[in-house]
């Protein structure tokens, strides 16, 4: 019971991460080849990427406004 619920938080915890893998993955004609094991990766490249872009002093938000 106690992993059922782990793996639960996780996915929701992962939500939107998914979708930003999706969009990402659809978006340059690749295979949906990726799982909820797969989301640590995501989540720590994602956080790197943004992390250079603040120290590069590029505006994150550039197209948002």
């Amino acid at each position: 019971m106690h992993t059922r619920l782990a793996a639960d938080a996780n996915e929701w915890f992962d939500c939107g991460m998914f979708m930003l893998k999706y969009i990402d993955f659809y978006s340059r004609g690749l295979s949906l080849c990726f799982e909820q094991e797969h989301m640590p990766y995501f989540r720590l490249r994602t956080a790197k990427k943004i992390l250079k872009l603040k120290a590069d002093g590029s505006d994150v938000y550039a197209g948002f406004h």
